[in-house]
């Protein structure tokens, strides 16, 4: 189905959601990662072990290529193992992808640590899940080279602010990452955690911007 010009090939494209009714390309996220764009199908089972589940739809998620070749052939041997399905699982209901802002030391630029902080009422298999969904697509080291720029911006644009300001401003631009309404995206948990980290909001932006010792 993947070969360009073969009778499967708009199964394909629709599978992937890149087209839409009337056949015209359109961009989608990644449903695995919300950050790259979808650029093949990933078999949520591997197709190694699965090999009836190759072509069953369900086993079939869009995906970017970093999530794709990222996952390469791993399998779950337990319910913890499991990633995220985006056709049957849904936990946009409560923010579970947190961030932690690394203050620079030296010459270094800040940078995030992002981790799962799971619901009081998740067992500890939804919990290892989440887990196990970050580590498989390496999304905390991913989503860490993509947030630099975003702070680097952020710093420039602090400038131009008073102090009271800034935590209110920083909690605004968390909520405009909530797309479409799903507090779980690199954006969201970097802005709700910059807003929350009283040494960036109080001046530490400043220090960051400069790459300073903060101590």
């Amino acid at each position: 189905m993947a070969k360009e010009r073969t009778p499967g090939r708009h199964i394909y494209e629709a599978l992937k959601g890149t087209t839409d009714e009337e056949g015209n390309r359109r961009d989608n996220r990644c449903p695995l990662c919300g950050e790259g764009l979808v650029t093949t199908l990933d078999h949520h089972l591997p197709k190694t072990t699965y090999p009836l589940l190759s072509v069953v739809p369900v086993n079939l998620i869009p995906a970017c290529r970093d999530c794709n070749t990222g996952k390469r052939t791993t399998a779950p041997v337990t319910a913890g193992d499991q990633t995220l399905h985006p056709y049957f699982d849904d936990f946009s209901h409560h923010p579970w992808l947190r961030a932690r802002l690394r203050r620079p030391r030296g010459s270094e630029q800040p940078s995030m640590k992002f981790f799962v902080s799971p619901h009081s009422d998740w067992d500890d298999t939804l919990t290892e899940r989440l887990r196990t969904h970050l580590r498989v697509f390496d999304l905390d080291y991913r989503y860490s080279l993509l947030v630099s720029s975003h702070i680097a911006s952020t710093n420039h644009d602090l400038t131009m602010m008073p102090t009271n300001a800034i935590a209110p401003w920083l909690e605004h631009k968390a909520e405009g990452w909530r797309y479409p309404g799903n507090p779980n995206t690199m954006g969201y948990a970097l802005f709700k955690a910059l807003a929350s980290d009283t040494w960036y909001v109080n001046g530490g932006w400043r220090s960051s911007s400069a790459g300073a010792n903060p101590d």
